[in-house]
C-alpha cells in the first residue's frame, strides 16, 4: 500500500513539474490558486552596506515559471505564511499580517535552525520593512487598487544587489526555513522529537535521516507511549516506521492524489481504488482515466458500468503490449472525526473480475425483492470484517 502511494506520488509530482530531487520544489505551492491571480506586487529593497533601503513597489505579471522563486507556502489563515510571500486579500491587512508579521513569530521560531549571519540578515530585512511601513503602503495601495476588481494579486519581496534582482526563493535561508517547516511534521509531535541519522528508510531501503511520525492515515499513531514497541519511548518511534523525507513527501503527494481522483462510494461505504502497476510506462494512460472521470460518482449503475467496460480493454491492451498486467487494490474505510478505520482491504483485483461483479449486479437488479436484502447482507458483511 505505502509503496503504491509513493509511486502514485511520484507521478503526481512529476505532472506538476516538481523536481523529485529538490525538496523545496516539492514543498512549495503555487500562489496562484486559480486563473484570476494575474498580478505580483514586489516590495523591492536595495542592499546598502550592512542594511537595506526601500526602493519601490514593482508591479509584475504573474509567471508560472517563477513559482519556486516566489516560494509561497500557505500558513495560518489569520497569521503569516511560511515565507514572506502572500496572496492579497485586503492589502493593508495582508501587508501587516503576512509580511511585517512574518518577521515576528515565524522568524523567532526559525532561529534555532539558522546561523548567526542568517538571523542578522532577516532581522535587518524586517527592520527595513517596519521602518518604511507607511511609505510602502502609500505606494502599494493605489497600485493594488488600480487592477481589475475581478483579478487577484500576490505580494512578495525582492532584493536588488548590483542591479541583480533576487526573489525570496533565491535565498538559501528562506529555502531552509521552508524545508524545515515541511519536514517538522514528520518528526515533531506530542512535544517529542523522533528522528535519527544514517538509518535505513523502510520505503526506499537506503541509509538516510529518518523520521518517526510519518503516517498517511490516522490508523497508525504513537500518541500513547504504550504504542511504541521496544521501550515505550516516543522519541524512538522512528524504529517502528523509519521513513526519510523524500519518501514522506512522495507518500503525502500520493495520498492527496488518491483522495482526489481515486476515492469513490459504494452503497454508503467509502473506498479507495488504487491501481497496482508492474509496468510504469503505462501509468500516464491509466491515471488519465481516473482524472477524466474524477467528477463522476462511483456507483454500480449502467453509466459507470459501461465506463469500466469501455476502458478495461484499453488498459489491458496497453499492458499486453508490454507483456504485463494491472491489478486494483480496494480499501474500504470509515472516518469519524480524526479516527480512520479500515473496514476491508482487497488486494490484486483484475479488471476482468470487476466485469464479473457488474454482471452479477445486473442479474440481481432484475429481481424485485433481492436487491434490498443483498444490500443489507453486504453491509453486515463489511461491518464484520476485521481491519487488515
Amino acid at each position: 500500500m505505502i509503496e503504491a502511494m509513493k509511486e502514485i506520488g511520484e507521478y503526481a509530482l512529476e505532472k506538476e513539474n516538481k523536481d523529485l530531487n529538490d525538496f523545496v520544489s516539492i514543498l512549495v505551492e503555487n500562489p496562484a490558486s486559480n486563473e484570476t491571480y494575474k498580478h505580483v506586487f514586489c516590495i523591492k529593497l536595495v542592499s546598502c552596506q550592512n542594511s537595506f533601503e526601500f526602493k519601490e513597489i514593482e508591479h509584475q505579471e504573474y509567471s508560472k515559471e517563477k513559482i519556486v522563486k516566489y516560494l509561497y507556502k500557505r500558513g495560518s489563515s489569520n497569521g503569516p505564511d511560511i515565507t514572506p510571500t502572500a496572496r492579497v486579500t485586503e492589502i493593508k491587512k495582508t501587508f501587516s499580517n503576512k509580511i511585517i508579521g512574518w518577521f515576528s513569530k515565524p522568524l523567532k521560531e526559525a532561529k534555532p535552525i539558522l546561523d548567526g549571519e542568517e538571523v542578522q540578515f532577516l532581522e535587518l530585512l524586517g527592520k527595513c520593512i517596519k521602518e518604511n511601513e507607511e511609505i510602502i503602503l502609500s505606494e502599494l495601495e493605489p497600485k493594488v487598487n488600480s487592477i481589475d476588481a475581478k483579478e487577484n494579486s500576490i505580494l512578495t519581496l525582492v532584493l536588488e544587489e548590483n542591479d541583480f534582482v533576487r526573489y525570496v526563493g533565491d535565498f538559501e535561508v528562506f529555502r531552509k526555513i521552508l524545508k524545515n517547516n515541511g519536514a517538522s511534521k514528520f518528526y515533531s509531535k506530542y512535544d517529542i522529537i523522533s528522528k535519527d541519522d544514517d538509518k535505513v528508510c523502510s520505503v526506499c531501503k537506503t541509509y538516510k535521516e529518518v523520521y518517526g511520525f510519518v503516517t498517511p492515515y490516522e490508523f497508525y499513531t504513537v500518541d500513547k507511549r504504550g504504542f511504541v514497541s521496544g521501550g515505550f519511548d516516543q522519541s524512538k518511534a522512528w524504529r517502528n516506521n523509519p521513513v526519510c523525507l523524500e519518501c514522506a513527501l512522495k507518500i503525502t503527494a500520493g495520498k492527496e492524489y488518491i483522495e482526489k481522483y481515486m476515492s469513490f462510494g459504494f452503497y454508503g461505504f467509502n473506498f479507495l481504488l488504487i491501481p497496482k502497476l508492474l509496468n510504469k510506462s503505462t501509468s500516464e494512460e491509466i491515471f488519465d482515466i481516473f482524472e477524466k472521470f474524477n467528477e463522476k460518482k462511483f456507483a454500480f449503475n449502467k453509466e459507470y458500468k459501461n465506463f469500466l467496460q469501455a476502458n478495461e480493454n484499453d488498459i489491458l491492451e496497453i499492458l499486453s503490449e508490454a507483456d504485463d498486467y494491472l491489478n486494483f487494490n480496494f480499501q474500504f474505510y470509515e472516518k469519524s472525526n480524526s479516527a480512520y478505520r479500515i473496514l476491508l482491504y482487497i488486494e490484486d483485483v483484475l479488471p476482468s473480475r470487476l466485469r464479473e461483479l457488474f454482471n452479477s449486479k445486473e442479474i440481481v437488479d432484475k429481481k424485485k425483492i433481492i436487491p434490498q436484502l443483498f444490500i443489507c447482507r453486504y453491509r453486515n458483511k463489511i461491518n464484520s470484517v476485521h481491519v487488515r
